[in-house]
């Protein structure tokens, strides 16, 4: 049986991984911490002027690229 890697995974692939394996402790725990450790997700308040939202956008493709 070969290893999972958690990793290689996409958000997708590790919800229906979830999905599947809820009932297998181990796994269930080793995909959500995968998933949760992914910084996949940036909060901006509905008042944040739009320069402001920009920047926080561009910082977030730049470090998309180097990634």
């Amino acid at each position: 049986m070969s290893e999972v890697n958690y990793q290689q995974m996409t958000p997708s692939q590790l919800k229906q991984y979830l999905s599947v394996n809820r009932n297998d402790e181990s796994k269930f725990s080793a995909a959500l911490g995968e998933l949760m450790s992914r910084d996949i997700w940036t909060e901006v308040d509905a008042d944040t002027p739009v320069s402001e939202q920009e920047a926080i956008l561009q910082k977030l493709i730049e470090k998309k690229k180097s990634s």
